[in-house]
């Protein structure tokens, strides 16, 4: 594996590492305000229990795309987690679009966290889409594998 292809990886781990953390703080935060002021209710029609299974699937993702990225070299996955990558960026933009449409304005610290995790997440995509085009690694030579 050359520096480009390593520090690429990197990028897409540390990425979906930090996209997790943000993700994690956006729900603390959101959470505790709801525990302050004594009002769940919001919970109840942006949340829902439709919203809590995608949040779960999501969570999941966060989970393990890092170590998927970092265990699987074949370029066919990378093709995979470049394409994930897309998929859920686009996904939270969209999501963002639609409070947008309703009338919550970006103008609150939420929002900051927000666009955050929409900056890493286009970074991210960079540069999966990067990795994923560089040719694939070369088969370990039978020669090198030395019995015990």
């Amino acid at each position: 594996m050359n520096d480009r292809e390593k520090t690429l990886r990197a990028v897409v781990v540390l990425g979906w590492v930090q996209m997790c953390m943000v993700m994690v703080a956006m729900f603390i935060i959101d959470l505790s305000r709801s525990a302050i002021g004594e009002d769940f209710s919001n919970w109840a029609g942006d949340m829902s229990y439709g919203g809590l299974l995608v949040m779960t699937g999501v969570f999941t993702l966060y989970f393990f795309m890092p170590m998927f990225a970092l265990v699987v070299r074949a370029r066919w996955f990378r093709c995979v987690i470049a394409g994930v990558t897309i998929m859920a960026t686009l996904f939270f933009v969209a999501h963002e679009i639609a409070h947008l449409l309703t009338g919550d304005m970006p103008f609150g610290m939420r929002h900051a966290l927000d666009f955050s995790h929409h900056l890493l997440g286009i970074w991210v995509t960079t540069a999966a889409i990067q990795w994923a085009r560089i040719d694939a690694p070369a088969a370990m030579a039978l020669s090198a594998i030395k019995p015990a």
